[in-house]
């Protein structure tokens, strides 16, 4: 399997405040990947600098065998690496199709063809094309979100807490049709606080806490841990 992300020795600080610590992980092509830990342990940090929002104080990302440490997030998305930010922060003022055209601009004549496919991956988005994303659900914003990063055509997918502040019954809506990509070959990068979520579905897991990666393996390794158990999954 070709590796697409190689994180190596990644440091993360605010001022005096370090807030990941010399974290190492990997994602191969197809895999989905979970990164796990309580609110604050370092989980938003590590997708931030990998994406290039933040610049990290130590260590070394390589993208699809590029060294992209110091690009700037620009060029990050246009190697083909496409973030969920978390709370989705679409384009209120834009309808739906708006915002999927402008997650596409890239894609020149495949734009239409890439919008009939998130239709079929988020039907509710057909039922709203024409209504402003300021006025959907949470829920559908998350769909809309997550619709607009697929529409570049993204070599990696990194969802940064993609259920927060969803319903259950929306959460499953979402976590379905990430299983579906997932299925269909894409690579997932999922930074989750649901660790019961994230586990139903990723290949592998870290688990970090205070910004420190203190387990990591198969997803099926971590469901069995007790101590993930206990602390994560409600005993």
């Amino acid at each position: 399997m070709t590796e697409i992300l190689s994180v190596r020795g990644l440091s993360v600080t605010y001022g005096k405040v370090q807030a990941v610590r010399s974290v190492d992980l990997h994602i191969t092509s197809g895999e989905t990947v979970a990164i796990l830990g309580a609110n604050g342990a370092g989980k938003s940090s590590i997708v931030r600098a990998l994406t290039g929002l933040v610049r990290v104080a130590g260590g070394d990302i390589s993208f699809q065998g590029q060294d992209v440490t110091r690009l700037s997030s620009d060029r990050r998305a246009a190697a083909g690496m496409a973030l969920v930010p978390e709370g989705r922060r679409v384009f209120g003022d834009m309808t739906v199709t708006e915002n999927l055209q402008m997650g596409g601009y890239l894609a020149g004549r495949a734009v239409a063809e890439r919008t009939e496919t998130m239709f079929a991956l988020f039907p509710r988005l057909r039922e709203r094309r024409t209504q402003l994303a300021a006025t959907l659900s949470g829920g559908e914003q998350q769909m809309l979100a997550i619709a607009r990063a697929l529409m570049r055509g993204p070599s990696l997918l990194v969802l940064d807490e993609p259920s927060l502040g969803l319903s259950p019954i929306m959460v499953q809506t979402i976590y379905r049709a990430i299983k579906d990509l997932r299925d269909k070959g894409m690579t997932i990068l999922l930074a989750e606080q649901s660790a019961s979520v994230a586990l139903s579905l990723a290949d592998r897991a870290y688990l970090l806490e205070a910004g420190s990666v203190v387990l990591e393996g198969p997803a099926r390794a971590l469901r069995d841990d007790p101590r993930v158990r206990e602390v994560y999954l409600g005993g």
